[in-house]
């Protein structure tokens, strides 16, 4: 869709959620689009949950490395923000052919033995779930989105 057009359906769901109390399942890769219109977010690799929770709480306090690499990869018109685009490196595996352990280990920079040994089941770990042995704290940039990148609802 482009841009006005995308505006135009996010302002309609909006405000048919508002009107009407709906809740949406919404099912999309673009995370920017999730920040606009959800409250709550789950965030799946290879069809495994690995981070869930309120929409803000994910992308502001990110646990898990796929989320963060997801935040990294959205383009941003803040030229302060364009050092944090980074390509996620590593080999995808078969979703027909998982590793042992955690599916995202060949892709992760946290990769510890507890990664290959067994998959990371989806537990509280302070503001929201997350599925990672080795989760991420403070040493993670923070997801913002600039003023003019925001949609008006």
């Amino acid at each position: 869709m482009d841009v006005s057009v995308q505006a135009t359906i996010v302002n309609l769901l909006n405000q048919l959620k508002q009107e009407r109390g709906l809740s949406y399942l919404f099912i999309t890769h673009d995370l920017g689009l999730v920040e606009r219109i959800a409250d709550r977010v789950l965030v799946m690799y290879l069809g495994e949950i690995v981070e869930a929770g309120p929409v803000g709480d994910v992308f502001h306090q990110t646990q898990h490395p796929y989320t963060q690499a997801l935040l990294n990869s959205i383009p941003s018109l803040d030229p302060r923000q364009r050092d944090r685009l980074q390509a996620l490196s590593g080999e995808v595996p078969s979703a027909l052919n998982r590793p042992h352990g955690c599916a995202f280990q060949s892709r992760c920079q946290k990769l510890g033995d507890k990664c290959q040994q067994a998959f990371p089941r989806l537990e509280q770990g302070g503001v929201h779930d997350s599925a990672c042995f080795y989760p991420l704290l403070n040493e993670h940039h923070h997801f913002t989105t600039s003023p003019q990148e925001k949609v008006t609802v």
